[in-house]
């Protein structure tokens, strides 16, 4: 005897069936995603920088900047967590024991996969801290003249190389001064590895002009010596970070504070103080730092080992027009390839299509009434 189903229990049964194969599928898919979740998470590389200083520092932005800008123009997979050690606003040996103990807790349960540090004091304090992801690549971004490499395969330094000689010659050659006023603080590592590099320089090169070394000079002091410098000498400015009126400065702000009503124009050899009052000049290019750095990381990723990065070419001529126009410097003068920054066009520059169509608007007018 052939069994016949009523229809609604084969409904039933196929209905049932179909829901098990439905709830089979979804726990599949759910499973693959979330492995594949896992394996996408894993393949992102985790890069720690540590900045010396502070993350409002016009240089430390321009460097995190050119590092995003190049991982993420190569669509590279990248985490970037920073870390600000605050030297300049807080005493440099308490910060490293407070940065010590917070990046030990911080990141303990952390997979990092690349560390760079940038300047002087974040440098000693990675090399002085040997516990912290000993076996991570390091990237020494400007670690000073008196660092020593730590033994490790996958390590690698950029000491860019700011060319203080021909940074300052052009300077002398467009303003053709009688007098070099050097700005320098030696109380932190950062100026002490400025006056290391730079002192020499103006020594050795520069002994047909008058040096004045204003060393360590107390703000007040700072800009009245500015405001009466003579107006042929240029003075050349290094990074100082100084507190005045209450407020902590950043080395742009700085400037900016002496360039109120200076005499004499002022250079520098940093790129991120451009636009603060610096006339500009040969410029170490923060960017251009951090495009290097990203190259490097890139390579890690790919051949388990860092990629030596090429400190030549990261300085360039840039000028800021304004002060140019303020101390009657020819842009004509200024060194072959030179960037302006801050041109500020005329009013004819601004409206020559307004004038233009004016103009030929009244020709017109005009040679209706020779008509008439």
């Amino acid at each position: 005897m052939i069994a016949i189903y009523p229809l609604q229990t084969f409904l039933n049964e196929a209905m049932g069936n179909m829901k098990t194969h439905i709830v089979t599928v979804f726990l599949f898919f759910q499973l693959f995603s979330a492995n594949l979740h896992a394996q996408v998470s894993s393949e992102t590389t985790q890069v720690l920088l540590i900045n010396s200083i502070n993350q409002d520092m016009p240089w430390q932005k321009s460097v995190e900047v050119g590092l995003r800008a190049e991982l993420t123009r190569q669509a590279f997979d990248f985490d970037l967590f920073v870390e600000n050690m605050d030297v300049g606003r807080f005493d440099e040996v308490q910060q490293k024991k407070v940065m010590k103990l917070y990046l030990q807790q911080k990141y303990q349960n952390r997979k990092i996969d690349i560390i760079v540090t940038q300047s002087v004091s974040a440098a000693a304090l990675l090399t002085e801290f040997y516990g912290f992801f000993p076996d991570v690549p390091k990237i020494y971004l400007e670690p000073g003249a008196n660092f020593t490499v730590p033994e490790s395969i996958n390590t690698v330094t950029i000491n860019a190389k700011l060319d203080y000689k021909q940074a300052t010659q052009d300077a002398v050659n467009l303003i053709n001064p009688k007098e070099l006023i050097v700005i320098l603080d030696t109380t932190n590592d950062m100026g002490r590895n400025f006056y290391q590099n730079l002192l020499p320089v103006i020594s050795n090169d520069f002994p047909h002009l008058r040096i004045e070394k204003w060393f360590d000079v107390p703000t007040e002091t700072l800009i009245n010596k500015i405001n009466n410098a003579p107006s042929d000498a240029i003075v050349l400015f290094t990074p100082i970070f100084r507190k005045y009126k209450g407020k902590q400065l950043s080395p742009f702000q700085f400037v900016k504070l002496l360039t109120s009503d200076n005499q004499a124009p002022i250079f520098s050899y940093w790129h991120a103080l451009l636009g603060s009052g610096i006339v500009g000049g040969y410029l170490l290019s923060g960017e251009t730092i951090g495009n290097r750095i990203a190259e490097s990381i890139i390579f890690f990723k790919e051949n388990k080992s860092l990629k030596p990065i090429d400190d030549e070419k990261l300085s360039a001529h840039y000028y800021d027009w304004r002060q140019l126009k303020k101390f009657k410097i020819d842009p004509q003068r200024l060194p072959q390839g030179s960037m302006l920054s801050y041109y500020e066009p005329t009013y004819f520059e601004e409206n020559k299509m307004l004038i233009y169509s004016a103009i030929i608007i009244i020709l017109t007018l005009s040679s209706f009434l020779m008509f008439f």
